[in-house]
């Protein structure tokens, strides 16, 4: 996911074990100055969730954002029904 690069450490952040069927890595990018991580959460969400497994998702999200001030989430929501506008 991630080239190496130079002065860069990547790190994979643990997930609960509640969440071993959400399926969604994340990463934290930092460098070697006393600036914050960069945490990176890719999703894929299979077009057939129900109801549940949407909340274990976004509990999964919520709990990875929680005290994070730099996160980007990517990846697949399958939402075809959902309105962009």
């Amino acid at each position: 996911m991630v080239k190496k690069t130079p002065y860069i450490t990547v790190h994979q952040v643990p997930l609960w074990s509640k969440y071993d069927h959400v399926e969604l890595i994340c990463v934290e990018l930092s460098d070697n100055t006393d600036s914050l991580p960069f945490r990176v959460i890719v999703v894929y969400r299979p077009p057939g969730y129900n109801t549940d497994d949407n909340t274990l998702l976004f509990s999964a999200l919520n709990d990875l954002a929680d005290n994070c001030a730099r996160l980007c989430v990517l990846g697949d929501f399958n939402m075809p029904n959902f309105n962009w506008d």
